[in-house]
């Protein structure tokens, strides 16, 4: 009588193990394996499906978050299913004999004792890549050029050789007046005085050359050196940044102390802070010592990520913040869109999904929250308005609350299963990736609103905590807030003891310190949070690797002296461009935050790695960069261009004219504020309500995501404010006309000019021309325009007025802040 069936099969799969305690040996026993069978599909960058048998770090998933092996669980792994045939209608090889079940043993017990390797028989995968923008800063010779007279500094140098090349000149200069309105709006964002205008055209045109440029040296360092430079391109880094003054998502709940950080970027702008503190500061603040509340208040930046407090998941909440503050860092500063490889590997640029959750690990130990300054002056104008009976009634209504709270976190781990507790009670850093995702599953069920956490309260504990709440609010009516800012944190990497105060939200993002510092990164599978695949270290994409060795903590700051070391290739070349568009509208890579495989190819490579080098000579200073741009004579061309020129530089690609463009939202409305006389021009403090009303500047109007003021979402401001906004949109829609026209801001506006005229200029209609030019152009009408003001005002035969105003001259003054030289800078 035979064997019975399963009895056979027993026996067949006995003989197929490798001798008990055998060592599978990788050269020996695996290689030659997975060479015959295996590499024919998956090996190389063109393997089949993407999967590649070639190297370890896919095979364990450490580049997608699809682990193939799971070390000591050869059993459960995909590789093994796969060449076993457990997965239904698929086995592999597809081409040639299957595996024997000799060799499926082998490969589940080379993957129990750990998938050991051999590199000189399959190396490492070094990222490399040749694109331009992961080289070196070269440091470029200056070009020697023909027209040595039209080169003012080095930049004209780079400009007039690529001229040469394509034989064209550069457009003529700019008339005086132009020059300054041009400097004013791109340095300060307003517009220059009459006075000032009609001081400087003078002084300029009784100078030569050499006089002339001690003139421009003289007022663009004045410029350079107001208060309202900081404003001016505090505005463009804040847009950069992604920064507003409320959470986003459903609840969207403002953050009220949010405009400390915009202050912060003022003050650093307008002190020309080094770039490396600048970046420092703003990433690492509350790592560095001695503490400053300067320095908590800078990472801002970081703060200034989306956050949904009506997410239960606190995985998903948390893990979303991670995903915005890493995709901005990397898009800020470094220029690559590294959100590509959240849920795979890069489709383009040499960016792994490792890569991505590396870097990110950098940020996994801290949060956004609102955190206690130090500021004692701020503090004794708190104590001031504390009441009597505040702390007492608080300090009862808390211990209540915490009762019942640990009523409900009994509860629920007394319906826990074994292996819940038991992946919950080991350290993070022992757990598998399956206990990380099973303890993260069992900590959910811990997480509980305000009100579920209440209803825990027996009878007279309820009534006596409503009376406490209500007392509580009564008191807080009376009080100021603690002085606080909104800012990033980490109570494991920070040297520092900060208080972090409650936030607002149905499920408020939790303050955990001991979670926290026992945080590590994970690569997780497609993305999702609960896929934790494989825990990582922190560092910093490999193909930029050159540029420093990643660190052995997750210190932020380590990885802001990466991000400002000289041999980063690419934070330099990134800065300078994005001052480069912002003077003439494009950057020398249009793309100013995609300096990837995909991104636009620099027009001057040389002028860029120039301008980056010089930065950095300069000890990173901001206004060196702006003094050589708009001292130079590429920036003084006017938009005049010969029909041979335009043919040859159609699209300006060789910077061979200036191309008009219209000033941004905040420059229009603070131009019609400075016209009307009425800007009020005090810097900081408290953002004003987002309405027609406020006559500060519009750097100072509230910024909630999804509802921003109505004149900066008609002319393309950074409405939504829920990404790093690197080049605002340019439209001409008819809203913007009604608005300009119609609404009770621009008409207050044009009102409050034709006082000023009036005032100047008396009831004679000539001077009153003359005086409204002045005041809204900063220059004369000439006789054609003058013709046109005449018939204007002759055709007003009715004396309505408006705000003890003629109407006529309201109407004249609003239609004066309104032409296309009001709104664009030529």
């Amino acid at each position: 009588m035979g064997m019975p069936l399963l009895a056979t099969a027993a026996l067949l799969m006995i003989a197929a193990q490798p001798p008990a305690g055998a060592k599978v040996d990788f050269r020996r026993d695996v290689y030659p394996l997975l060479k015959d069978n295996c590499f024919a599909c998956h090996q190389g960058r063109q393997a089949s499906s993407g999967i590649r048998l070639d190297l370890r770090a896919e095979i364990l998933g450490e580049t997608n978050g699809k682990p193939l092996a799971r070390i000591g669980r050869g059993a459960d792994s995909r590789l093994i299913h796969m060449v076993s045939g457990k997965v239904a209608g698929k086995i592999m090889p597809k081409i040639g004999p299957r595996l024997t079940e000799q060799q499926i043993a082998t490969l589940r017990v080379w993957i129990d004792q750990g998938v050991a390797w051999d590199d000189k028989l399959l190396p490492v995968l070094h990222a490399q890549s040749d694109h331009w923008a992961f080289q070196a800063i070269a440091k470029p010779a200056i070009p020697r050029v023909k027209d040595q007279a039209w080169v003012s500094n080095p930049i004209d140098a780079f400009i007039a050789a690529k001229h040469e090349d394509l034989r064209i000149g550069p457009a003529p200069p700019v008339e005086p007046r132009t020059l300054l309105r041009r400097w004013s709006f791109g340095l300060t964002g307003l517009p220059p005085t009459a006075e000032e205008t009609a001081e400087f055209v003078a002084a300029w045109n009784r100078a030569g050359a050499k006089r002339q440029a001690e003139l421009a040296d003289r007022v663009v360092n004045r410029l350079l050196g107001s208060p309202h430079f900081g404003e001016r391109w505090g505005r463009h880094w804040l847009d950069v940044a992604r920064w507003a003054e409320s959470e986003g998502y459903e609840s969207n709940h403002p953050r009220l102390y949010a405009w400390r950080y915009r202050d912060w970027v003022v003050r650093a702008f307008n002190a020309d802070m080094p770039f490396a503190d600048f970046v420092r500061a703003q990433i690492a603040g509350d790592e560095m010592t001695p503490y400053a509340d300067d320095n908590l208040i800078a990472t801002g930046f970081l703060a200034a990520a989306r956050l949904s407090s009506n997410e239960e998941d606190r995985y998903r909440q948390r893990n979303d913040i991670l995903v915005d503050i890493a995709n901005t860092t990397a898009s800020a500063l470094l220029g690559l869109t590294l959100q590509c490889a959240q849920c795979h590997s890069h489709k383009f640029d040499p960016i792994s999904a490792r890569d991505y959750y590396r870097f990110q690990g950098f940020f996994v130990q801290g949060q956004p929250s609102n955190v206690a300054l130090r500021d004692p002056q701020l503090w004794k104008d708190y104590a001031a308005k504390r009441p009597a009976g505040y702390d007492q009634a608080l300090e009862e209504r808390d211990r209540l609350f915490k009762l019942a709270h640990g009523r409900k976190l009994d509860a629920v781990r007394a319906g826990l299963s074994a292996n819940a507790k038991d992946a919950l009670a080991r350290a993070m850093e022992q757990r598998t990736p399956a206990q990380e995702k099973l303890a993260r599953e069992a900590d959910l069920l811990f997480q509980f609103t305000a009100g579920q956490i209440e209803n825990a309260l027996k009878p007279d504990e309820r009534k006596r905590f409503n009376e406490l709440k209500k007392q509580v609010a009564e008191f807080e009516k009376q009080m100021l807030d603690k002085p606080q800012t909104f800012a990033f944190y980490s109570p494991a990497t920070s040297p520092h003891q900060v208080s972090v105060l409650p936030m607002k939200g149905f499920y408020p993002l939790p303050y955990e310190p001991k979670e926290l510092a026992r945080s590590k990164p994970y690569l997780l599978a497609a993305g999702d949070v609960h896929q934790p695949a494989a825990a990582l270290d922190a560092g910093w994409p490999a193909v930029l690797g050159a540029a420093g060795k990643p660190p052995a903590v997750r210190s932020r700051t380590a990885l802001a002296e990466w991000l400002t070391s000289p041999r980063n290739p690419l934070t330099a070349r990134v800065y300078v461009n994005r001052i480069w568009q912002h003077h003439f509208g494009r950057g020398l890579v249009a793309t100013a935050s995609d300096f990837g495989v995909k991104g636009a190819a620099p027009t001057h490579p040389e002028l860029l790695d120039w301008l980056a080098g010089e930065f950095l000579r300069s000890g990173g200073s901001t206004k060196h960069v702006h003094r050589l741009i708009v001292t130079s004579n590429t920036y003084r061309q006017s938009a005049l261009a010969s029909r041979d020129t335009v043919a040859k530089d159609p699209d300006n690609d060789a910077w061979s004219r200036w191309m008009v463009r219209r000033l941004e939202a905040e420059a229009i409305r603070d131009a019609w504020l400075a016209a009307s006389g009425e800007l009020d021009r005090r810097l900081g403090g408290p953002s004003q309500p987002a309405d027609d009303k406020g006559t500060r500047r519009s750097l100072y109007q509230f910024q909630k995501r999804e509802a921003a003021p109505l004149q900066q979402a008609l002319f393309d401001g950074p409405s939504a404010m829920t990404e790093s906004c690197a080049r605002r949109l340019t439209t001409t829609v008819p809203l913007q006309a009604l608005y300009a026209l119609n609404s009770d801001f621009s008409v207050r506006r044009a009102q409050a000019l034709a006082k000023r005229v009036l005032a100047a200029a008396g009831d004679n209609q000539e001077p009153q021309i003359d005086v409204s030019f002045r005041m809204a152009l900063q220059r004369l009408p000439d006789d054609a325009e003058r013709r046109l003001a005449r018939q204007f005002f002759g055709a007003a035969t009715h004396q309505e007025t408006s705000g003890d105003v003629p109407m006529a001259l309201v109407q004249w003054c609003q239609a004066l802040m309104n032409v296309n030289e009001f709104v664009y800078v030529e």
